[in-house]
């Protein structure tokens, strides 16, 4: 267990990413008491010069000189790096926060969503941080499930360019075909990541695992499809799920109020429902659109920012949830 301290040394691992600059934006307004922060990258980011509050850092590489000198690690890089280097610090007492796909759905480690399931954090030295799009749908079916017992879960979801990092926005702002395989910028791309089981892409197979374990009901019937869009960010879900109970939609609104991340934004005849605009530079969820198909039966449609409120905000939310429950 991390041991509590009156300020903490701060590293982050693929610091000069988009999910990167964004939690060091967050660190930099946050009120997390800070010792040192230590940026890591790259080879070819390996020298930079980052300004933060009065000081300018430099990026080095994620060597065993820095272990030893570290409270919290935020990976915010891929999985390949966070299968190499988490094993050579889990042993220590450091806090690490995991946004990569690689610990996810191991046993041990817990997958956290705030406000869903983030008790008993400091009973564990690596937390991992789910799917973007998985961060923001459970966050409304936790109250769903709570009010309701959800059965099966319908997930298509339309995910901008910048969730495949600056490749991604790369080839939506100079209307290139570099990353993708198809121009983005004339259609939209049902296909995120690599081909898996079931014919499902890397990211569908996300969605549905990690919403089981996350919902930590293994038996719930769940599909997806993921879509790439022409947009830069702020991904949308359309989700349409079956309940065991009778859905009462006054109930459920008043209960999202409790959860402050959540933004009702329902009245169609006003053109009042979520949008990808809403969703720039804040980490709310914006939930409308809602349709009853049957009294047990809901159709609805979320957005939010894909770097915040899917990777950096978060991470940063774990990390003082963590220490507040420090002793």
């Amino acid at each position: 267990m991390l041991e509590k301290k009156e300020k903490y040394n701060i590293g982050i691992v693929g610091s000069t990413g988009l999910i990167g600059n964004a939690l060091l934006g967050l660190l930099e307004n946050s009120d997390i008491p800070i010792d040192k922060l230590y940026l890591f990258a790259s080879s070819k980011s390996v020298g930079k010069k980052v300004k933060f509050k009065n000081q300018t850092i430099t990026v080095n590489k994620f060597t065993e000189e820095f272990y030893d000198m570290l409270d919290i690690v935020f990976f915010t890089a891929p999985a390949s790096t966070a299968s190499k280097y988490i094993p050579k610090i889990i042993d220590r007492n450091i806090l690490i926060i995991d946004n990569s796909s690689y610990y996810r759905l191991f046993d041990d480690v817990p997958l956290v969503v705030p406000y869903v399931n983030d008790q008993n954090l400091t009973k564990y030295r690596l937390i991992s941080n789910p799917n973007c799009s998985t961060i923001q749908i459970t966050s409304v079916l936790k109250i769903i499930d709570d009010l309701f017992k959800l059965t099966e879960i319908n997930y298509a979801t339309y995910q901008a360019v910048s969730g495949s990092g600056y490749k991604g926005v790369i080839d939506l702002e100079k209307r290139k075909k570099l990353f993708y395989p198809y121009s983005i910028v004339k259609t939209c791309i049902p296909s995120i990541g690599n081909a898996g089981k079931n014919n499902n892409t890397d990211e569908e197979n996300k969605m549905i695992n990690e919403t089981k374990k996350i919902l930590n009901n293994k038996k719930l019937k769940i599909s997806a499809t993921c879509i790439r869009v022409p947009i830069l960010i702020g991904h949308g879900i359309v989700t349409s799920l079956k309940t065991k109970k009778k859905i009462n939609f006054d109930l459920l609104k008043e209960k999202f109020k409790d959860n402050p991340r959540i933004i009702l934004k329902d009245d169609l005849s006003n053109n009042i429902y979520p949008t990808s605009i809403d969703t720039y530079n804040n980490d709310s969820i914006y939930v409308g659109r809602f349709r009853l198909t049957s009294d047990k039966e809901l159709l609805f449609y979320s957005t939010s920012n894909n770097i915040l409120t899917g990777a950096a905000s978060n991470s940063i939310y774990i990390c003082k949830k963590y220490l507040s429950d420090l002793k």
